[in-house]
């Protein structure tokens, strides 16, 4: 009875310690885990977080997907620059762009009808291990005793990253040399729509003006008296904000007035601005709106006759362009407004300036039909490649990312 008492004993006391090893353990553990990692354990375990390095758009990212782009990113900069290499933050950025474009491909793939087979991964894979093994056994003169065997490789590949993540960079790859290397065919209805587009020629008239010249409007139609200039000198003198000169006395209301005039103009600027537009707003809906703006602002009508679609691009004058093609709104009026009414549309941005645009006349002329239709965008392989970078490019900006390892930052 006596040796059972002291056997059960020394069960409790193992077990005991046994539990207080376990939890020292994992102490040691998570203290030497980096700092993203620690984090991200703690969150796991108090259910702030699930076991993800974060989302793009509503697409959460597994941790070990991120980690396998992480480490595509390692071995791109270590080739590149190896500074950054050696740079979490830089590391960490370059995952989530990476997997961003990711995520967006795959949407233009499920557009497109385009996948690829995990079947075929793998089969990629098991040869890149075999020749891998053939390798070890011709080059290092090992005996077969010593060399991996392929099916050992083959799993090391394979555990690597996962099969998702390869999948994924699969698809990226294959997906635009697909785009690229089709050989797409027009169809009659495009042919109609390339002849009928560089035949058509547009008459439009523009008055274009930059926000500088609506403040000296301004400033010329209501301005700035030295009544007004000596109010808010007295006013800072009786409040004790007038500062002094190098004599040590208050400066004097000469001194101060360009200063006054400056702030007050900046004070009124936005208004002013705000009223003036409104002013040309009601101008553009009076029969011969643009006529009327133009003479409100103290600019001419500019003239672009027998213009094609593809010059509206970049109109010239003198030394001016203005350039309308990159504006949707200019874009989408162009297909809507009914042409001779006078109709004036705008203003349209374009860099720094303003622009309202009569949309004149357009004709079909058939005689400048360009029989040859010009080289096709997808005949060039550098346009057809920007044109579907540019796809991505634009589709990304739809996916923010939501860091939940390193910096948390909206991107």
């Amino acid at each position: 009875m006596e040796l059972e008492n002291a056997t059960l004993k020394d069960k409790i006391i193992r077990t005991v310690v046994g539990f207080f090893l376990s939890i020292l353990v994992i102490g040691l553990i998570i203290t030497f885990l980096p700092g993203d990692a620690e984090k991200s354990f703690f969150d796991v375990l108090s259910g702030r977080s699930s076991l993800n390095a974060g989302k793009i758009g509503d697409v959460s990212i597994p941790m070990d997907y991120f980690q396998a782009a992480r480490r595509d990113c390692f071995f791109q900069y270590r080739s590149i620059a190896p500074s950054l290499a050696e740079d979490p933050a830089t590391l960490q950025s370059c995952a989530f762009q990476t997997i961003r474009s990711l995520v967006v491909t795959n949407q233009i793939a499920e557009a497109t009808g385009f996948s690829v087979s995990e079947g075929g991964i793998r089969e990629e894979l098991s040869d890149e291990a075999r020749r891998i093994y053939r390798e070890s056994v011709n080059g290092a003169g090992y005996s077969d005793e010593d060399v991996r065997k392929p099916e050992a490789i083959y799993r090391q590949i394979l555990n690597s990253a996962p099969m998702q993540y390869r999948i994924d960079r699969k698809n990226a790859s294959g997906l635009y040399d697909s785009l690229l290397n089709s050989d797409l065919k027009k169809t009659d209805g495009e042919i109609a729509v390339q002849k009928e587009s560089t035949s058509a020629r547009f008459y439009l008239k523009l008055v274009s003006y930059t926000d500088d010249q609506l403040s000296k409007l301004a400033e010329k139609e209501a301005p700035i008296s030295d009544e007004v200039l000596k109010t808010k000198y007295e006013a800072e003198k009786k409040d004790g904000k007038l500062p002094k000169n190098q004599e040590g006395k208050e400066v004097s209301f000469e001194e101060r007035k360009n200063f006054l005039k400056s702030k007050i103009l900046l004070e009124n600027r936005s208004k002013s601005q705000e009223d003036w537009k409104n002013r040309l707003k009601k101008l553009q809906e009076e029969p011969d709106g643009l006529g009327k703006i133009s003479v409100l602002l103290g600019v001419p009508v500019q003239d672009f006759r027998d213009q094609s679609l593809l010059n509206l691009w970049e109109l010239k004058t003198g030394n001016q362009i203005v350039r309308l093609g990159n504006n949707s709104q200019f874009l989408k009026d162009l297909t809507s407004v009914n042409f001779g009414d006078k109709k004036v549309g705008g203003p349209y941005r374009d860099s720094e300036k303003n622009v309202f645009v009569e949309f004149a006349s357009l004709e079909i002329n058939s005689s400048k039909i360009n029989a040859s239709q010009g080289p096709d965008l997808r005949d060039n392989p550098n346009l057809m490649n920007g044109f579907v970078m540019e796809i991505s490019q634009s589709l990304q900006e739809k996916y923010p990312i939501e860091r939940r390892v390193g910096q948390r930052v909206e991107e």
